[in-house]
């Protein structure tokens, strides 16, 4: 998003996506600028998504928000979300990066 003033966009929600593979419901993004002190924030959305075999999910998110902030001094970021892998939940550290053994 470029502009020279406050100003906030968000086009209209992705409802579902079908693929072989993947499906995933009512993805959303919003992206919102500001002025004095100028700074951006975006956030996307994401109610559920399914990876896998059809009829055999292996990996679920549900839940998802991710969300960035941003000035000319400082960054931040936030994800919360659900995770199953093969119908267990998962639970994420709250460490800037997790790593899953799926072996």
């Amino acid at each position: 998003m470029r502009t020279a003033g406050a100003e906030s966009k968000a086009p209209p929600c992705a409802q579902s996506v079908e693929a072989l593979v993947l499906s995933a419901d009512a993805l959303c993004a919003e992206a919102t600028a500001k002025t004095g002190p100028s700074g951006a924030t975006a956030t996307a959305t994401l109610a559920e998504a399914r990876v896998g075999v059809p009829g055999l999910p292996v990996v679920e998110v549900s839940g998802l928000t991710a969300t960035s902030t941003s000035s000319c001094t400082a960054e931040e970021g936030s994800t919360k979300l659900t995770l199953k892998v093969a119908g267990i939940d998962v639970t994420l550290g709250s460490a800037e990066t997790t790593a899953l053994n799926c072996a």
